[in-house]
């Protein structure tokens, strides 16, 4: 089974230039770097 990630956030968050979606955008790219990396370890790709 094919599967899509798109780790591109930042477009998702409208901000001001007082706010700073950085460590946001930091832990959903993570957490979609983990989503990736656990079939690899289990061997399933």
């Amino acid at each position: 089974m094919a599967r899509d990630y798109d780790a591109d956030v930042g477009s998702a968050f409208p901000t001001a230039s007082e706010k700073n979606p950085t460590l946001t955008i930091m832990a959903v790219s993570w957490r979609a770097t983990d989503n990736l990396a656990e079939p690899i370890r289990s061997g399933e790709v």
